[in-house]
């Protein structure tokens, strides 16, 4: 996807992923990431007490993971 940056440490809340990774007119919700998050099949994140964050080479490294080259391949 051309984001990857291992030196750029950001990290994003639930609603800041989300917009990161669907766009400002699309992001994905919250709640989707928190199903994604029970279902084991969404981003890596992380875990700081009650606090869920994403960090952004996380979030890049599983937006290349969804590439594919037919929609008859599957998706984990």
């Amino acid at each position: 996807m051309g984001r990857n940056n291992e030196s750029d440490g950001r990290v994003f809340g639930e609603r800041d992923a989300g917009k990161y990774l669907g766009g400002e007119r699309h992001p994905v919700s919250e709640r989707t990431l928190q199903r994604w998050r029970l279902e084991g099949i969404g981003p890596k994140f992380l875990k700081l007490g009650r606090l869920v964050r994403y960090r952004k080479s996380d979030l890049d490294r599983w937006v290349d993971g969804q590439l594919r080259s037919s929609t008859s391949q599957n998706t984990q």
